[in-house]
């Protein structure tokens, strides 16, 4: 009964993915809000949240990601303060 407890960012879609389950949970439903989508196992609790496009989303919040690299084909390097 081991809780995962993950933060993982992909740099070809710019997501984040935050996740917290257990192996032997399910996942049932996927809730799709504007950018983010939110997991919910069987019994109802949120086990993962993504976040599309997260470096646009982050501009707009006030954050200010460094770019990834100095290629301006690059999405962005997640940086928090």
């Amino acid at each position: 009964m081991e809780t995962k407890r993950n933060f993982d960012y992909d740099n070809i879609s710019d997501s984040l993915i935050i996740s917290c389950k257990k192996n032997e949970e399910i996942i049932k439903e996927n809730f799709v809000f504007d950018n983010f989508i939110i997991s919910l196992t069987q019994q109802g609790k949120i086990a993962v949240i993504e976040i599309l496009d997260i470096s646009d989303y982050l501009i707009e919040m006030g954050f200010n990601p460094l770019p990834w690299d100095r290629h301006p084909d690059q999405k962005y390097f997640l940086f928090w303060l």
